[in-house]
């Protein structure tokens, strides 16, 4: 079955999506240098002692650093080099061969492709989003869908353990609709899926490159990391032409 199949109907999502080992290497330097271009903006002393700590050991100094001031909502997008990097990976060649030429989405608002980044720590439950469908984001804030086009999300694991950390998902949800309620965490509005709903999760078993694509409409959230090492993960909206998005599975996209 077509990636494009599984996300649309079951089980609304698909993986079997990577980074090569070469691009997995390439993407850890790239978030790597956003983090001490944002560390030396606070705090430049530190960027010594981060840079010579592996990104999977990040939680080991984060309490020496200005965790919060390096990873708020903006300060996780990645900038534009960064992005023209990840766009050149292999990643970004296998989604094209399933899709076709994409965009990616700017929810934000800063004039670009918009590529964000997650760092969650052993045991920390704050830094994890919570669980959600990525449509109540676009209907809370009245996110603009560029006519002919849909959304499809990508989350990829950077640095994980598997069975241990990642991304949890409902498979199925999309078919209904949920219920939810808002909340405010520093200083965002946020969807959390009403607590008399139950829906059924599951990990996604990922390795450190492996990638997710899934439907605008499914119940995910982050995973606690329950591992010795922190998960790093980024994630983007693809903006597909509804003629590739609709096309009947016989048809071939060009």
């Amino acid at each position: 079955m077509r990636l494009l199949d599984q996300i649309k109907e079951s089980p609304g999502f698909a993986t079997g999506l990577r980074l090569s080992a070469g691009d997995l290497g390439k993407v850890k330097g790239v978030v790597k240098r956003h983090l001490a271009d944002q560390l030396n903006r606070t705090a430049p002393d530190q960027v010594g002692r981060f840079v010579a700590t592996p990104l999977e050991q990040y939680h080991s100094i984060a309490h020496q650093l200005p965790h919060s001031d390096m990873l708020t909502r903006t300060a996780r997008i990645l900038p534009k080099w960064a992005v023209d990097e990840i766009r050149a990976t292999s990643l970004t060649r296998l989604l094209e061969s399933e899709f076709g030429p994409f965009e990616i989405s700017d929810e934000e608002r800063i004039g670009r492709e918009s590529i964000s980044i997650r760092v969650v720590r052993p045991d920390m439950e704050t830094d994890v989003g919570s669980l959600h469908a990525d449509e109540w984001f676009w209907e809370l804030y009245k996110f603009d869908l560029p006519k002919g086009k849909q959304r499809i999300k990508v989350w990829v694991a950077i640095c994980c353990e598997p069975g241990k950390s990642g991304l949890l998902l409902s498979p199925e949800s999309h078919k209904r609709q949920w219920k939810y309620n808002t909340f405010t965490r520093a200083g965002m509005l946020k969807p959390l899926l009403d607590s008399e709903q139950s829906p059924k999760l599951e990990l996604f078993n990922s390795e450190p490159g492996d990638a997710v694509a899934f439907n605008y409409k499914l119940l995910h959230g982050g995973a606690v990391t329950r591992g010795s090492i922190t998960r790093v993960s980024m994630e983007f909206t693809i903006l597909v032409p509804d003629r590739v998005y609709f096309a009947k599975r016989a048809e071939r996209v060009n």
